[in-house]
């Protein structure tokens, strides 16, 4: 771009930029050679929004949205549902710790409740435990059977880690006795 520089007084020179912005407001094409009627501005001549002032009033408006978010405002309850709690509230619902000291209020205290409640649910998970419970009371006597068994046949002059081999033995023998086994892997041993 070729500028030329003629010598005019200070006031009527021109400073040519190379690289200016492109305008924001449309610019009129004049028709008749007279030149383009000024339309009646919405806002009078004293609010005339430049490029600079627009950038401004977008970075007032983002500034304004990001303050608006943080400074969000507490939800407001009902006065049904307001919560009016204390530590004395708190502490009168919670159980005395005197007053269940004995065994047998300790075993009924833990007991396992679903969230949501169905018929009969809570009878068939009590006879479910009660016949876990009577198995393992069965396989528990069964397995002190077979380990009392060995080491009163075995001598007195046994070394310590013998009645420890001992019912690892039993607890093995009990195991392969009671676990279902495919009779490939039994054809192996």
């Amino acid at each position: 771009m070729v500028s030329y520089i003629t010598y005019l007084p200070l006031s009527a020179r021109l400073i040519i930029v190379p690289y200016s912005q492109a305008p924001i407001r449309k610019s009129t094409k004049t028709v008749s050679g007279r030149g383009a009627i000024a339309k009646p501005s919405v806002f009078g001549d004293e609010f005339r929004t430049t490029k600079r002032d627009k950038r401004q009033i977008k970075h007032a408006a983002l500034v304004s949205k990001i303050e608006k978010n943080s400074q969000k405002t507490p939800k407001r309850r009902r006065a049904s549902k307001k919560l009016v709690t204390n530590l004395e509230s708190l502490a009168d619902a919670l159980p005395e710790a005197e007053e269940s000291n004995d065994a047998a209020s300790q075993v009924n205290v833990i007991k396992q409740k679903t969230l949501r409640h169905k018929p009969g649910a809570l009878k068939r998970r009590e006879k479910l435990e009660k016949l876990e419970r009577d198995r393992f009371n069965k396989n528990l006597t069964e397995m002190s059977n077979i380990t009392s068994a060995p080491v009163a046949n075995k001598d007195e002059t046994s070394t310590e880690s013998n009645p420890t081999a001992g019912r690892w033995s039993a607890l093995r023998n009990f195991i392969s006795q009671t676990m279902e086994q495919q009779p490939v892997f039994k054809a192996n041993k």
